[in-house]
């Protein structure tokens, strides 16, 4: 297939790859990946609105939740979330990264931990994130978590 890049990674950590946390990364689709999740971290709707297409097409499954189609149902969305959550601090582990032309997908582990409605929380999640290039920077137009059961996130201990 020609203008395919396909990138295998095992272990892949945005922290550890010194971005500026305060600064969206649109320019290449790994750096909106890492700039969907500071936000996510930040539980910013900000950020959210800078990352996120704002067109009708897109389209948000958060886990255990039913399709979201629409940037103005996207938004609401984040906004309840971010609503129930005190804090989330979110571990990303890239599977899979694929671009083709103005079209990149990034499969990913999420493990998470967050402070929900006073709950603590430790979960893993599969995430599918589809970035669409617009004028020379990229927005992601799909996101798809689906949870995974009988998930134990590093360092757990099982016995």
């Amino acid at each position: 297939m020609l203008g395919t890049v396909t990138i295998d990674i095992i272990r892949y950590e945005h922290k550890k790859r010194g971005i500026n946390r305060n600064m969206m990364n649109q320019a290449t689709p790994e750096g909106a990946n890492d700039s969907f999740y500071h936000a996510f971290e930040e539980l910013s709707i900000q950020d959210m609105d800078k990352i996120w297409s704002h067109n009708e097409g897109s389209s948000c499954v958060h886990p255990g939740w039913e399709l979201v189609v629409g940037w103005i149902a996207i938004r609401r969305s984040w906004i309840q979330i971010f609503d129930d959550t005190e804090s989330i601090k979110i571990r990303v582990n890239t599977l899979r990264s694929r671009k083709h032309c103005k079209v990149a997908i990034i499969i990913c582990l999420e493990d998470i931990q967050a402070l929900v409605n006073g709950k603590g929380l430790k979960f893993g999640v599969v995430a599918t994130n589809i970035f669409e290039e617009t004028e020379a920077k990229w927005f992601l137009t799909h996101y798809h978590g689906s949870p995974l059961s009988n998930y134990f996130g590093p360092n757990s201990e099982i016995f």
